[in-house]
């Protein structure tokens, strides 16, 4: 029903993402990326800024499934410029950064998230 719902409406930004969940509970990231791909910057940037992470979030980690690790990175370079104080954010940045080689941006990255959460046991073991 969602890809006939996505048919009837592929321009409706809320049926593209109960698409790609869909996609992923069935391990076909490959589809749930392609859809997500499909969303233009402005629809977007018309969310609400919690809604604007938490799309970024699962694209990046349907994309980081789906093997496009450089479009992983670029939503969390997105992500780091709007949420330059999350501390969760910029470390899972610097991350990507560091398995993309990457160095300069990951060390900046994992600098300020250690920084900005000097006790986050996840942070201190990079």
């Amino acid at each position: 029903h969602l890809r006939k719902a996505h048919d009837l409406n592929s321009a409706n930004l809320r049926v593209k993402i109960a698409l790609s969940r869909a996609y992923a509970r069935v391990g076909r990231y490959l589809e749930a990326a392609k859809v997500l791909d499909q969303v233009p910057g402005p629809d977007i940037n018309a969310l609400p800024l919690v809604e604007r992470k938490s799309f970024y979030e699962w694209r990046s980690n349907v994309r980081h499934k789906s093997n496009n690790r450089s479009g992983a990175f670029e939503d969390y370079r997105t992500l780091a410029q709007l949420f330059s104080n999350d501390a969760q954010v910029l470390f899972r940045y610097g991350a990507i950064a560091s398995n993309l080689g990457a160095l300069r941006e990951a060390v900046a990255a994992l600098d300020k998230a250690t920084r900005l959460a000097p006790k986050d046991e996840e942070i201190l073991r990079t």
